[in-house]
């Protein structure tokens, strides 16, 4: 999977986006230091990245990070890139370098501060008390960057991703010339805030700079509850669907979805259904819950879906939020059709960053009833997330298996995941039969015939062999984001 990580950065980097991140854009008097066997290493791309990161580009930071993180320079041209990096720091400041920093995991971000370290020599105890931000914690009350990259070395990196938007921050006022209906894709940093240099807007027709840049200015002065995972703070991804220019002033909460604009849009109950790209088939796993509110399942966590839209009783139009870079699916997937009796029949488009559209996919969603009676049953048959991915430590490859079972009352749904290095589906399978605790699943993966059989165990239960355990009930997996609630409320015992 880490080709299509790297390919995905590489896509990003060669089409920057326009704003320069939330501070004053650093000044151009000084240069970088020289670096010439670090470029000799990483080639002619090593200057562009570096000069991109020296101007603040959000995407040159992350990409100057990766060399370290990934460890792809040794020696002296590693010792070349530590100094590099100080010096940027120094460009800078505490406050830009800390916003990118932020985004990443703990573990990253505890790696670059070993290099600024390293380049800081007997002077480092001095770096810390320079930059404060960078080398504090993450996020207030939070454990030392070292403590939490400690403490999630081992797991897999799934936060609790609610995302809260302080209730202060200013709305968002989009200017006369906005197009109609603006998605906005916004990384939400450890620190709560967000980087604009990473922030796509998303619209047909495009977005004009006017209306780039006033959400953007806006988007600046937000603040957010970070994502938590065992106490320490990770960045995450947030979509903002924005209406305008009729309804242009949009309070926070309107901002981020938390409306009814979607209800009556689509019956709820659980939608699926395959789609073709040039290489392999893929699934569609769609919930919509009883207000209106509709996530996909992109393993391993649930998209939001934006702009859910009814247009008359034959047009129905969603957009998924944007899928994992780990997936190989680093984009957006656009559906028109019109309801059936069954589900919905239209097609499918892939909308990438800059918004450029694919050509038009034929798609079929099935509908399915969930049997809510058989999901709160303590005595009925399986259902809920099993699973037995871990996280290898050295290389944080995820290996396993994951299974989502759902009952209907077109009978048992499952979807199966399976994880060699990173996620590879979700894949409804054709058959599934359960024996005991026992699952049997045939799965039919571009022509060829998948069997599995897995045994089903309780939480904290010894896993050997092909067992699974219950991670979550169906309704722990889904409430919290088709009805809003909080994960300690919808928390109950398995």
């Amino acid at each position: 999977m880490r080709p299509l990580i790297a390919a995905s950065l590489a896509l990003q980097f060669l089409y920057p986006l326009a704003a320069q991140g939330q501070a004053r854009p650093p000044s151009t008097d000084a240069s970088p230091p020289a670096a010439p066997a670090a470029a000799a290493v990483v080639g002619a791309e090593y200057p562009d990245v570096i000069d991109r990161a020296w101007r603040g580009v959000g995407m040159g930071i992350s990409v100057a990070f990766g060399y370290e993180r990934f460890g792809r320079l040794q020696g002296r041209a590693r010792v070349e890139h530590h100094r590099v990096l100080l010096a940027l720091l120094r460009h800078l400041g505490d406050d830009r370098f800390a916003l990118a920093l932020s985004s990443q995991s703990p573990g990253d971000h505890a790696a670059i501060l070993r290099a600024l370290r390293a380049a800081a020599g007997p002077d480092s105890l001095g770096l810390s008390r320079a930059y404060p931000v960078t080398f504090g914690p993450r996020a207030p009350g939070d454990p030392s960057v070292e403590d939490c990259a400690a403490i999630t070395a081992n797991l897999i990196q799934i936060p609790d991703l609610r995302l809260d938007p302080f209730p202060d921050n200013p709305p968002v006022v989009l200017p006369p010339s906005a197009p109609p209906h603006v998605t906005v894709i916004v990384q939400v940093t450890a620190s709560g805030r967000v980087d604009t240099s990473l922030t796509t807007v998303l619209s047909m027709p495009h977005a004009d700079s006017a209306t780039t840049r006033a959400i953007k200015t806006t988007l600046a002065t937000w603040r957010f509850t970070p994502g938590y995972l065992r106490g320490c703070a990770l960045a995450g991804w947030q979509n903002l669907d924005l209406e305008g220019p009729a309804s242009s002033a949009w309070p926070v909460g309107a901002a981020l979805g938390h409306t009814d604009s979607t209800q009556g849009a689509l019956s709820p109950g659980l939608y699926v259904g395959p789609w073709n790209d040039e290489v392999r088939t893929h699934w569609l796993v769609l919930f919509v819950g009883a207000h209106g509110r509709a996530v996909t399942y992109d393993p391993p966590i649930l998209v939001s879906v934006c702009s859910l839209r009814r247009g008359g009783p034959d047009s129905i139009s969603f957009q998924t939020g944007m899928r994992e870079p780990s997936s190989g699916m680093d984009l957006h997937l656009l559906i028109r059709g019109s309801p059936t009796a069954s589900g919905i029949s239209g097609n499918l488009r892939r909308v990438g960053w800059q918004g450029r559209q694919s050509g038009a996919i034929p798609i079929t969603l099935i509908r399915h009833a969930m049997d809510t009676a058989a999901n709160r049953s303590r005595t009925g048959g399986p259902s809920g997330l099993y699973g037995s991915v871990r996280s290898m430590g050295e290389t944080g490859d995820l290996l396993g298996d994951e299974l989502l079972l759902v009952p209907t009352h077109d009978g048992l749904v499952a979807v199966w995941t399976q994880y060699e290095g990173g996620p590879d589906g979700p894949y409804r399978a054709d058959s599934v039969s359960v024996r005991g605790d026992s699952v049997r699943i045939v799965v039919n993966q571009d022509g060829l015939l998948t069997h599995r059989v897995f045994a089903l165990r309780s939480r904290g239960t010894r896993l050997v062999g092909r067992a699974l355990e219950r991670r979550q009930t169906l309704q722990q997996f889904l409430e919290r984001e088709l009805s809003g609630r909080s994960t300690e409320e919808s928390t109950a015992p398995s």
